[in-house]
């Protein structure tokens, strides 16, 4: 079992840092989600209307809106609706916000003990992992909205917590491997990978890694079952009905889409229209900035005041050393997953995650290239 290595007076300073930076996040968080109007999140429109019909007719959305999406949040946040408008609150809907901040913060709690079992006696890396999260504005714009996204990512943060734990204690119990194969989709892929990799590199654990595969597998199979069945009868598709153009995906859109770094404009002008059909820049200026204006000017309806640009210039100078840091540690960590398979496999966890969100997106901003022109959300951090 691993333990963190932090003891006497340098353990008394690790609790308090990580404490206060939990602390500092869990208020700036709630104070957002209380102060930012819901309808500018990301799909708050039909964020709203998902959770409102949930609320006061009990149903669920028919081919419109969000409808494709399980209504695990909405529910929740639907209760909330309910408490709010019982409480007399003027905008009910800050319950579900509320409930977003609370999720964020969860998943700070859970990134320091995924970092803790990867690291245990690297206590700078647990500061480190936290002090990043905190400074990218990414987080704290899903924190405060109405959508489902900070409670999906919760999840996925405690599947890849309880993986790890397996991988690094070598114990593959029931219970643990239950828990691997119920959250989003992409997790469980890699997942289930990172525990083939270990069936494969790990000959004296077989049998135990062989069950928790079996176990995961069943349940990524069984658990969305009902949904997807759901979806296939009442809407005709299982997923996601929006057509796509007709074209290849691979000619759908220009070079200069994948391969355009949108400078200098990605750092002096890091906002709506510039570098538009160019994803690297917009994703990173959307991760570190406000490129549609979401959380600034749109949100409040009027056109942009003449210090919100210049915030987002700061934003953007700001994380060009965060980005390379992230990289240069993501490509450390790659290379030692690929050099010892066996003795890295929970580490392979938060190599292949990024990557497979990553490539989830491109995907999502190429295939259905018309939506994701107006509004393209960019990867968590």
């Amino acid at each position: 079992m691993s333990e963190v290595v932090v003891t006497g007076a340098h353990g008394r300073r690790y609790t308090a840092v990580t404490v206060a930076l939990l602390a500092v996040f869990a208020v700036v968080a709630v104070r957002n989600s209380v102060v930012y109007p819901a309808i500018a999140g990301y799909d708050a429109r039909e964020s709203l209307d998902y959770a409102d019909g949930l609320a006061h007719h009990g149903r669920l959305p028919d081919a419109t809106g969000s409808y494709y999406t399980p209504p695990g949040f909405f529910a929740i946040g639907a209760l909330g609706i309910l408490v709010g408008e019982r409480l007399g609150f003027a905008h009910p809907e800050r319950v579900g916000q509320v409930a977003n901040a609370l999720a964020g913060l969860g998943t700070l709690v859970l990134l320091l003990l995924l970092v803790r079992e990867l690291w245990p006696a690297r206590p700078v890396l647990h500061i480190a992992a936290l002090v990043f999260a905190i400074a990218c504005p990414v987080v704290f714009k899903a924190a405060a909205m109405f959508h489902p996204e900070p409670l999906s990512l919760f999840f996925s943060t405690a599947a890849l917590l309880v993986a790890a734990r397996m991988l690094v204690r070598r114990r593959y119990s029931l219970l643990a491997a239950a828990g691997l194969g119920a959250w989003t989709l992409w997790t469980v892929g890699v997942v289930l990978v990172v525990l083939v990799v270990a069936l494969v590199t790990r000959p004296a654990e077989r049998r135990g890694l062989a069950r928790a595969l079996a176990i995961a597998a069943a349940l990524a199979l069984v658990v969305p079952l009902p949904w997807y069945t759901y979806q296939a009868l009442r809407q005709g598709q299982p997923v996601f009905d929006r057509p796509q153009p007709s074209a290849p995906l691979w000619d759908r859109r220009p070079t200069a889409f994948y391969v355009g770094n949108g400078l200098p404009k990605v750092i002096t002008d890091p906002v709506t229209p510039s570098f538009r059909g160019q994803f690297a820049p917009l994703a990173y200026s959307e991760v570190w900035g406000d490129y549609f204006g979401i959380w600034h000017w749109n949100s409040s309806g009027g056109p942009p005041k003449p210090s919100e640009p210049r915030e987002t210039v700061i934003q953007a100078v700001v994380g060009v050393p965060y980005t390379i840091l992230a990289l240069a540690g993501w490509f450390a960590l790659l290379a030692f997953a690929i050099r010892r398979p066996a003795s890295e496999s929970a580490r392979q966890l938060v190599v292949l995650l990024p990557l497979a969100a990553l490539l989830g997106v491109l995907y999502f901003a190429t295939a259905y290239r018309r939506r994701t022109e107006t509004r393209q959300r960019a990867p968590s951090c």
